[in-house]
């Protein structure tokens, strides 16, 4: 119970404040505890931040679930879940976003390969949907589209957060489908 209070203060401040501007004891009195509690869950900050991160990665692979056999089925549901991760936690998506550098080697190595596992899928997806396609093109759009995905979190809360989820859905795919109008030269 105190370590879930104290990943859900973490969150909240790192993706307020940013990392290097939350102290111990700031974090400690967000999760109720003494900042020196703290080491009783956590041996650092950057474990905390590395949970957090773990945390993110593992949410986001259960909500996509198991892959699917219709590639357009895949991206759509790789387009869904990272939209309504990005939606759902917008702090812990603000984190993602900016603080991938303080991650410590260790963490930022696992979370690398946890990415790289995630990224892969995606432009496996987009090779079967667009085989002629170069591979460079596939992963320019593949980034263009986390990129889009993720800046909902930048984006103020809505009254109408469909309306939003559905603009960007919509704009991600249709991103994507521009693949197949790219010049034969390309």
């Amino acid at each position: 119970m105190r370590k879930r209070a104290i990943l859900d203060a973490a969150e909240r401040l790192f993706a307020e404040r940013g990392f290097h501007a939350v102290g111990m004891v700031s974090l400690g009195a967000a999760a109720g505890i003494t900042g020196g509690a703290i080491y009783r869950h956590f041996t650092s900050k950057h474990e905390i931040l590395g949970a957090l991160f773990e945390e993110a990665s593992a949410e986001l692979v259960e909500r996509l679930g198991p892959w699917r056999g219709n590639a357009r089925e895949e991206l759509e549901a790789l387009v869904d879940a990272h939209l309504d991760f990005t939606l759902a936690r917008r702090s812990l998506a603000l984190i993602w976003l900016y603080e991938q550098r303080s991650l410590s080697s260790a963490h930022r190595a696992a979370f690398l390969r946890r990415r790289e596992r995630y990224l892969k899928r995606w432009v496996d997806v987009l090779e079967r949907i667009h085989p002629e396609t170069p591979r460079e093109a596939l992963v320019a759009a593949m980034n263009a589209a986390q990129s889009g995905l993720m800046s909902v979190a930048l984006l103020p809360e809505s009254e109408r957060p469909s309306v939003v989820r559905d603009t960007v859905r919509s704009q991600v795919l249709a991103g994507i489908e521009a693949l197949s109008r790219l010049p034969a030269t390309v």
